[in-house]
C-alpha cells in the first residue's frame, strides 16, 4: 500500500515538474520574441540618407566595378554593424541574421569581394558588372528593412 502511494506521489511530482518546465520554456520563447521585436534597432534617417548617398555615389560609372563591389561589401557590413551586429562580416553571415532574405546570395557576393581583395586573377568584366548591380540591389533591400 505504501509502495503504491509512493509511486503515485512520484508520478504526480514528475508530471507537475514536466508541466512547469514546459510552461517555463513556452514563456521564455514568447519573451525572447517579444524583446527581440521590441528592441530591434533601426537606422535613423540621417544614417539611412548617408548610406543612400554613398551607394548612389558609387553607382556612378566613373568607379570601376571592382571598386563598387569592394565598397558595397563594406557598406553592407557597416549597415549590419550599425543596427545590431558587432562581428566580422563572415561571422554575421554565419549567424543567418533575419534581416537578410537571401543569405546564400550575400555569401556569394562576399566571396567575390574576398576574391577581388585577395587574388590577383582577372575576373570577367561582365560578371563583375552583373554582381555589382546585384550587390547594389541587395543594399537597397537591406536599407528598406530598417525603415
Amino acid at each position: 500500500m505504501l509502495y503504491i502511494f509512493f509511486t503515485e506521489f512520484l508520478l504526480y511530482i514528475a508530471y507537475n515538474l514536466f508541466l512547469w518546465i514546459f510552461i517555463f520554456f513556452i514563456l521564455a520563447i514568447i519573451l525572447v520574441y517579444y524583446f527581440k521585436a521590441k528592441f530591434k534597432k533601426k537606422l535613423d534617417e540621417d544614417k539611412q540618407k548617408m548610406f543612400l548617398d554613398r551607394i548612389k555615389k558609387y553607382s556612378n560609372p566613373s568607379f570601376s566595378r571592382r571598386e563598387k563591389i569592394l565598397e558595397y561589401d563594406k557598406f553592407y557590413h557597416t549597415i549590419l554593424k550599425e543596427v545590431w551586429y558587432s562581428w566580422t562580416f563572415a561571422d554575421i553571415l554565419k549567424k543567418h541574421p533575419s534581416e537578410i532574405d537571401n543569405i546564400n546570395h550575400i555569401w556569394e557576393l562576399h566571396k567575390l569581394r574576398n576574391k577581388l581583395a585577395h587574388d590577383i586573377s582577372d575576373i570577367d568584366e561582365k560578371l563583375l558588372n552583373k554582381k555589382s548591380i546585384e550587390f547594389e540591389k541587395e543594399l537597397f533591400a537591406l536599407l528598406d528593412k530598417f525603415n
